[in-house]
């Protein structure tokens, strides 16, 4: 019987074929993951799920369960939990944590959790925000609402009706002594966006209004406001009068986050097409004091966060760290596949939700 000799040359293409395949995949892994890769390691899981309310508290966060409100220490471990009850909500702010329900508004202190007042308010509550002086609550209807301000002990101190506008945004400012109201009026021919500006118990002591913009997002310094609208980033005394020369035009971006604290923060706006609808962060520009630069990240992102003086873009699988005055950028393969951040704690680590689960990721 003759024995067939299987030739060696007919091994040739098909290690030519393997070799080629594992080339491509060793060049597609340098695409995926560039050379420039390092990895965030210290992800804390918390025991919350992503569909719970939850938010950034010092170091760690607090959550509400659909009865129990608790809050959480860096490591993950339970600081105090408080019986808020049902369908409640609950703001953190410089002075404590909020907690409402109906017409019941109730102030917690940060740290264990007490009760600081307990008061029932003439009115539904729709939120409350905890300054370091004073509790802002707002009450009534969406497009009618009344602005109670309280002291400390839970006395009323102050009381600000908004009929036929609606409440955009509220706080407090100058060290928590004075209080900032941003309303919208759509009753005329045309929007009205109004900031006010009180000291709580005493007077009205500011006032700036615009028709030829929406505006969104204000910012408050030791000499001035900024106003940031749908068309300019306008800047103001306290008095009202706009600083014509310092007017930028941010047409056509949205201000996403703002990072660092005193009069020069880092301002990171995003393309306005970019924004919503699943498309993708790429084009984030970064506006801090004289420097005003637009920076193109490798990846879409879902979402950006803000530093002192550099931004993160967060994409799932990576993080995509760029600096202010640098066109290059950094990636970082995250310890959890992110889909939402939440927020960023005092001691600078992202709160994400990944897989139904919340975890607190350390920022490089």
């Amino acid at each position: 019987m003759q024995t067939k000799t299987r030739s060696r040359t007919g091994w040739l293409p098909t290690i030519f074929l393997v070799a080629l395949f594992c080339a491509i995949a060793v060049l597609g892994a340098f695409w995926i993951t560039p050379d420039n890769t390092r990895t965030i390691t210290g992800a804390v899981e918390l025991p919350a799920y992503s569909t719970q309310e939850c938010q950034p508290l010092g170091e760690g966060a607090a959550y509400y369960d659909g009865t129990l409100l608790y809050a959480l220490r860096g490591n993950g471990t339970q600081r105090w939990s408080y019986l808020a009850g049902a369908n409640a909500g609950f703001a953190v702010g410089e002075g404590g944590v909020a907690t409402w329900t109906g017409a019941q508004v109730t102030l917690l202190g940060r740290d264990n959790g007490s009760t600081v007042f307990s008061v029932t308010m003439a009115q539904t509550v729709q939120s409350a925000h905890a300054g370091s002086q004073y509790v802002a609550v707002c009450t009534g209807a969406e497009d009618d609402a009344t602005i109670v301000i309280l002291d400390l002990s839970g006395k009323q101190i102050d009381s600000i009706a908004k009929p036929n506008c609606t409440v955009l945004d509220y706080g407090f400012f100058n060290n928590g002594n004075l209080f900032w109201l941003m309303t919208l009026d759509t009753e005329g021919t045309v929007p009205v966006s109004s900031l006010n500006t009180y000291k709580p118990g005493k007077m009205e002591t500011g006032s700036i209004a615009e028709s030829d913009q929406i505006v969104y997002r204000v910012l408050f310094h030791a000499t001035q406001i900024r106003a940031v609208g749908t068309t300019y980033m306008r800047s103001y005394t306290y008095q009202g009068i706009e600083d014509a020369a310092s007017r930028v035009l941010v047409y056509g971006w949205y201000l996403d986050d703002i990072g660092g604290g005193g009069d020069d923060p880092l301002l990171a706006f995003v393309a306005m097409d970019e924004t919503g609808g699943g498309q993708g962060i790429q084009d984030v520009r970064l506006l801090k004091g004289s420097v005003d630069r637009t920076l193109r990240l490798p990846y879409k992102c879902f979402d950006i966060v803000a530093g002192s003086d550099k931004v993160y873009g967060f994409n799932g699988e990576y993080c995509v760290v760029g600096t202010l005055n640098s066109a290059k950028t950094t990636i970082y393969r995250m310890p959890v596949s992110a889909d939402r951040v939440i927020g960023v704690t005092d001691d600078g680590k992202a709160l994400v939700a990944s897989m139904g689960k919340v975890y607190l990721i350390p920022l490089p």
